[in-house]
């Protein structure tokens, strides 16, 4: 599997997510930093990246599942976190940490 560009999404995302530490799944499938106010009409995060945008992360080994909780006939994620460049252990990877532009292109301030 190769090392995919990611997309505007994927790196909102993954600036997100290695600010916040991890990624935490409401009901209905929507990604949030812990803590992220709701909205009080419906309960959806105020932020958030949807199923597959996390999934496309762990599939270009940005991050990883770190806790599943279990369902009426299976096991699904509840969790993830960031991988690290340290951690990756593809030998082929080319991939690099969130850089400063990419923090620039999400414009957080920085």
């Amino acid at each position: 599997m190769g090392e995919a560009a990611l997309s505007k999404t994927m790196t909102d995302a993954l600036v997100a997510l290695v600010e916040a530490g991890s990624l935490e799944r409401s009901p209905g499938g929507y990604w949030a930093p812990p803590g992220t106010p709701r909205h009080p009409h419906n309960g959806v995060p105020v932020v958030y990246w949807g199923t597959s945008t996390i999934s496309a992360l762990i599939d270009r080994g940005r991050a990883q599942y770190s806790a599943c909780m279990k369902g009426r006939r299976f096991e699904f994620p509840i969790e993830v976190k960031p991988i690290s460049a340290a951690e990756r252990t593809k030998p082929d990877s080319q991939a690099q940490d969130v850089t400063e532009q990419e923090h620039q292109a999400v414009g957080d301030g920085r």
